[in-house]
């Protein structure tokens, strides 16, 4: 019986070395636990995929700043939306950005429903 747990834990031992390489966290500064990332569903993984590629889209454009439309604010948007772990992986704007993007979106999209003009506030000249 010692032979046959012996045998077997000889032939085991490369595999789980190899495992062990395999499943590391990656080094560097967006690197990503592979151990984590094989755990997460594959609907998170596509979503965290289509984030980071709409963000290298928008720094294909040009050499320079890129310029961020509104069509890309909206996308970024949704897809931080559906993605928990967004702040980690924005790399082309602060997340506070983000979020301002979106208090101004939900501001507007208030507004709108709501019927209210942006008007500039009357204040009084004694003021």
């Amino acid at each position: 019986m010692t032979y046959v747990l012996t045998s077997l834990t000889a032939l085991l031992h490369p595999l789980k070395k190899k495992l062990k390489r395999h499943t590391r966290p990656v080094t560097g500064q967006n690197g990503h636990n592979t151990l984590v990332a094989l755990t997460r569903s594959r609907k998170a993984l596509l979503l965290e995929n289509a984030f980071l590629r709409q963000q290298v889209a928008i720094l294909e454009r040009q050499v320079s700043r890129p310029k961020i439309t509104r069509r890309d604010r909206l996308k970024l948007l949704f897809l931080a939306r559906l993605l928990p772990s967004w702040k980690s992986l924005l790399q082309i704007v602060q997340p506070e950005t983000l979020l301002r993007w979106h208090s101004d979106l939900f501001k507007t999209f208030w507004m709108k429903k709501s019927g209210t003009k942006n008007h500039p506030r009357r204040i009084s000249g004694e003021l």
